[in-house]
């Protein structure tokens, strides 16, 4: 949860002057390091955990209907909704909103992969849609690293998840991105 680092820190730091991390990217991931720091001074090691997405579109896409429609996530299996009562255009508008942001967690996340390196464990969100399994294995082969050693059992196989049909999802990718190109 990149944008919430900064109000932790400040919790922390009351007086943290000079650090402008809604603004400069190197501001939020020197706070993001110092949340860890802070970590850190309370316990002895801290697993960090990076998940990160292959396109940033499919993290406006995501974004954008949860913000419409109030779903975030679902414990139904299958398609979460078939969001046919939402207008495109108030979508697209929403995607627009939430491009920039996007973009700046993605740029944020990718530098504090390169800068933490085995310091963390980087986790792919399809990846963890669709091989939750051996990503569960490999997030408890990270901890363990850290002398914490999980019971086989210990993960409920409840699945939360928010799925967007692929045909709906890939609609509003093609016309977001015909609508970025006209404006070009």
């Amino acid at each position: 949860m990149v944008q919430y680092t900064h109000q932790i820190v400040r919790y922390k730091y009351p007086n943290l002057k000079g650090l402008k991390p809604k603004t400069n990217d190197d501001d939020q991931i020197a706070v993001i390091k110092l949340l860890i720091e802070i970590l850190e001074e309370r316990f002895d090691e801290v697993p960090v955990f990076v998940l990160t997405r292959n396109r940033v579109i499919d993290v406006v896409v995501s974004r954008s209907l949860a913000q419409l429609t109030g779903m975030y996530h679902s414990r139904k299996s299958g398609l979460t909704s078939d969001y046919s009562h939402l207008v495109e255009r108030m979508v697209l508008d929403k995607m627009m909103e939430n491009l920039p942001r996007a973009v700046k967690e993605n740029r944020i996340l990718h530098t504090l992969l390169e800068d933490l390196g085995e310091r963390c464990l980087h986790v792919d969100y399809n990846e963890l849609a669709n091989h939750p399994k051996c990503v569960e294995t490999r997030c408890k082969d990270y901890i363990r690293r850290y002398g914490i050693d999980l019971s086989a059992n210990c993960f409920g196989r409840n699945s939360i998840k928010k799925v967007v049909p692929v045909d709906y999802k890939d609609h509003l990718v093609q016309t977001f991105r015909k609508e970025i190109l006209e404006l070009l």
